[in-house]
């Protein structure tokens, strides 16, 4: 049976909610998320595990959020589970960097799909683990921000705070 911990991580953004396996991050919801939506999908993406609080696997997750929240690189190990299309979506958005954006066209180019822009934007909105695997860098093509899990205001401060982090 597969076990899962959770705990909350607290950062200068907030308290995020980090759920990990003994293979790797499983699911991190944003500050403002619900602890109950939160259960409801980790138990909806792993039927059957025994998901409890806990610390271990926890402790090196909540590390790298907030390493990769201060621009550090982390080597985290994930435990997603996606279509093979996310899944190199995820790899693409892991390549853009800190302090850097991409629109989703570009990202659509990356992955070898020039015209799936709407679709690099679902996989954005599917991603299990944002921060890890860094949605809030896709912008739309003129700019716009287009959406963002934890709201437009929590992307623009991530953004902001990463382009000041870069200089």
């Amino acid at each position: 049976m597969k076990l899962i911990e959770y705990g909350p991580v607290r950062t200068t953004l907030g308290s995020f909610l980090v759920a990990a396996t003994k293979k790797g991050v499983v699911r991190v919801a944003l500050p403002g998320e619900r602890r109950e939506r939160f259960l409801a999908d980790l138990k909806r993406q792993s039927p059957g595990a025994r998901i409890v609080p806990g610390r271990g696997a926890v402790a090196g997750a909540g590390r790298a959020l907030a390493a990769s929240l201060q621009g550090k690189k982390t080597s985290v190990s994930l435990d997603v589970a996606g279509t093979a299309f996310q899944r190199s979506v995820w790899r693409a958005l892991q390549r853009i960097p800190f302090g850097r954006t991409a629109t989703y066209g570009e990202v659509a180019k990356r992955v070898g799909r020039s015209r799936a822009a709407r679709a690099v934007g679902m996989a954005c909105n599917r991603n299990p683990v944002p921060i890890l695997v860094p949605c809030h860098r896709v912008v739309g093509s003129h700019g716009s921000l287009g959406g963002y899990g934890g709201g437009i205001a929590l992307k623009r401060r991530l953004l902001a705070g990463e382009s000041r982090a870069s200089r």
